[in-house]
């Protein structure tokens, strides 16, 4: 029997909207300097206040506090770290225009992000198709004996029929059978998630396979990847700040040979070395390196790498040489 939740300490959701003149006068009062109003409300008219106040959070005063870490088998241990005042008060020079400085890194950085994602989505739906095709034929997804049991079949084949492309449309006037289009058309109806959820359920066999293409040995990191870029790109492509978030879902799996840049799993730049790695192997100039390493050094002066999980020297690796 499920679980009933207790609603007993929940309370009604009371607050009400509060338009641009009294959220200027909030934002004064907590200590935001605001060189110009105007910039302000045009910020609150087309980005929107909530939208903004991920950018806060930076300029908010915080105090120094004790943390007391439990691991198990271990002593205790102190760290010191620092929370957020209550209520939120701005630090002495915070003005909005370093909050749009700081907005507009994280926008351009979500557009460097989702190029790269393009690449590797791609690749990974045309090698994974050219790889089934040739061992299995044109409509290997129509044959649920070299899919594992976790395959959706329905959900794949109702998305493709579904689909408005032109060219998926041609096939269904002009052929009566197969039921579907071959794999090549199929390749370009479908997401970026759906791909990653097909290679996770291929046989292992045909995962070694395709892992092989991307130099990496473990299809289970490669799959791993996959589903962590999935949301990655997700957040993206909905305009979702990025620039220091700590990513809760998906860790990706180390992969040895860049092992020191996955140190910080929920961390931005472990996905950023994650991406720098498969277009490497993708792309014959991949030039991701230099347009990481432009927007970083033309970011904020008050953005900190440490903040977004970057390690010592990053770009003068192996890997972002």
């Amino acid at each position: 029997m499920a679980k009933q939740k207790d609603n007993t300490k929940k309370k009604t959701y009371e607050k009400l909207p509060i338009n641009h003149a009294e959220l200027v006068a909030h934002l004064k009062s907590k200590g935001l300097s605001i060189s110009d109003e105007s910039v302000l409300e045009n910020a609150l008219f087309h980005i929107g206040y909530y939208r903004l106040r991920g950018y806060f959070y930076p300029f908010y005063k915080t105090r120094e506090i004790i943390k007391v870490i439990k691991e198990e088998g271990k002593e205790d241990r102190e760290k010191k770290t620092t929370e957020l005042l209550d209520p939120k008060i701005f630090s002495e020079g915070s003005n909005f225009e370093k909050v749009i400085e700081l907005y507009n890194f994280d926008r351009k950085l979500r557009l460097l992000i989702i190029e790269q994602i393009q690449i590797i989505e791609i690749s990974l739906r045309n090698c994974l198709c050219e790889h089934m095709c040739q061992r299995y034929g044109s409509h290997w997804f129509m044959n649920l004996s070299i899919m594992s049991v976790d395959f959706d079949y329905k959900g794949f084949v109702d998305k493709v029929s579904s689909s408005k492309e032109l060219f998926i449309t041609h096939f269904y006037e002009k052929y009566s059978a197969p039921k579907y289009p071959p794999s090549w058309m199929v390749a370009e109806t479908l997401t970026f998630g759906t791909w990653s959820r097909v290679f996770s359920d291929l046989r292992l066999k045909d995962q070694k396979e395709i892992s092989k293409i991307f130099d990496i040995n473990k299809p289970e990191i490669l799959a791993g990847w996959f589903h962590t870029l999935t949301v990655l790109r997700n957040l993206c492509a909905h305009h979702n700040r990025v620039w220091n978030r700590n990513f809760q879902n998906f860790a990706p799996m180390a992969l040895d040979s860049i092992s020191v840049h996955m140190g910080k799993k929920n961390s931005i730049y472990c996905r950023l070395s994650m991406l720098r790695f498969l277009t490497k192997k993708i792309l014959i100039k991949d030039e991701f390196n230099f347009s990481l390493k432009k927007l970083i050094d033309e970011r904020p002066s008050f953005v900190k790498t440490e903040d977004m999980g970057f390690i010592p020297n990053w770009d003068t690796t192996d890997l972002w040489k």
